[in-house]
C-alpha cells in the first residue's frame, strides 16, 4: 500500500503474503524512487505520481514486473530490486 508525501511515494504498509511482503528488500514507511520496467527500458516513478507508480506497478496481466528501489537519501549504486 502507497500514499504520497511531498514528492516521495511511501510504502504505507505490506499487504500480507504479497510477492512485495515476500521480498524483505522493501519496508513500510521508507520512501523510495522507484523504476518500474517489464522487458523495456526502466520508467521513473517519483514526484508524488502515485496513479503512475500503481498503474506501472501492477502492469499488464501476465507481464513480470521489475521494481528498481532506491531509498531516499541513497544513490543509485545503492539501488535494489
Amino acid at each position: 500500500m502507497l500514499r504520497v508525501d511531498g514528492d516521495n511515494i511511501i510504502v504505507q504498509d505490506m499487504v500480507p503474503n504479497s510477492p512485495a511482503a515476500a521480498q524483505k528488500e522493501i519496508h513500510a514507511g521508507d520512501p523510495h524512487h522507484c523504476r518500474c520496467q517489464d522487458t523495456g527500458p526502466a520508467v521513473a516513478v517519483n514526484s508524488g505520481k502515485l496513479a503512475q507508480a500503481v498503474a506501472l506497478i501492477r502492469g499488464p496481466a501476465g507481464t513480470t514486473v521489475r521494481l528498481t528501489i532506491v531509498s531516499a537519501g541513497e544513490d543509485d549504486s545503492h539501488a535494489r530490486w
